[in-house]
């Protein structure tokens, strides 16, 4: 990140995963007397030093809604680390090298040309510089099944040199290069926060490396099990509750 943006003074940032930890998964109505309460609690994080903010794999217009909901205003990451919003200036920033989005177009076409796509599995809308497989065939599977779905993709297309990752309901591909560590890496540097005073919170395997860069781990109980072993806190509470406890545990903390 290039210009320095007018911050409060933070000692720590959270970054949050949506899907699986926000809500319940697409077609899946929110919770939003949930999400009120981590919308009240944001500003006292904030009182304490600590930013919240969003690492998702998805497209900057849900992600910006979602940001808008529960009142936070810092830089996210979204597509899956291939690119920084910042909301104070409407910026757009890609992470990826010019070649490496060469090579996601050019997978895109593979796949579109492989008969594979359908009703029921096809590319998620408004993605700009990465890919997301979704629809009804993956939200059925659960995580086993749609690792199984990627691992079946990944070997099909692999002469494509590009990062794979899935969600609760869909398969994430990112630019080489780039994943949601990189996003985070860049918040952070511009704001001052050093990584081991970083906090993270998902649920599935496309969250890894976040959470294996931030300071500590955190996930719901819904989470994957490979990330529940890498969680220095693992929540009673499934999706939006299990982020509002820990939430709240980080905020006891400091």
């Amino acid at each position: 990140m290039t210009e320095s943006l007018s911050r409060p003074n933070l000692k720590k940032l959270v970054f949050c995963d949506i899907d699986g930890c926000l809500n319940e998964g697409k077609n899946i109505p929110l919770d939003l007397e949930a999400l009120s309460e981590i919308n009240a609690l944001i500003p006292e994080l904030s009182r304490r030093g600590i930013g919240f903010t969003l690492s998702t794999g998805r497209p900057q217009p849900y992600a910006e809604a979602v940001a808008q909901l529960l009142g936070s205003r810092l830089p996210f990451v979204c597509e899956g680390g291939a690119m920084i919003y910042v909301p104070e200036r409407d910026e757009y920033r890609p992470l990826a090298s010019p070649g490496s989005l060469e090579d996601v177009a050019a997978l895109r076409t593979a796949i579109s040309n492989s008969g594979l796509l359908n009703s029921e599995l096809f590319f998620e809308v408004g993605k700009a510089y990465s890919l997301c497989v979704t629809g009804p065939y993956l939200a059925r599977r659960g995580h086993d099944g749609i690792r199984t779905v990627m691992d079946d993709l990944k070997q099909r297309f692999v002469d494509y040199p590009v990062n794979w990752s899935h969600s609760t309901t869909s398969i994430d591909i990112t630019p080489d290069g780039t994943g949601k560590a990189s996003g985070i890496v860049a918040i952070s540097t511009e704001y001052g926060v050093d990584l081991t005073d970083t906090l993270g919170i998902g649920d599935s395997n496309g969250d890894l490396s976040m959470l294996s860069t931030v300071g500590q781990a955190f996930c719901p109980r819904n989470a994957s099990a490979e990330v529940k072993q890498v969680s220095h806190y693992v929540s009673d509470l499934e999706y939006v509750h299990g982020t509002l406890d820990i939430l709240n545990r980080i905020a006891r903390q400091n």
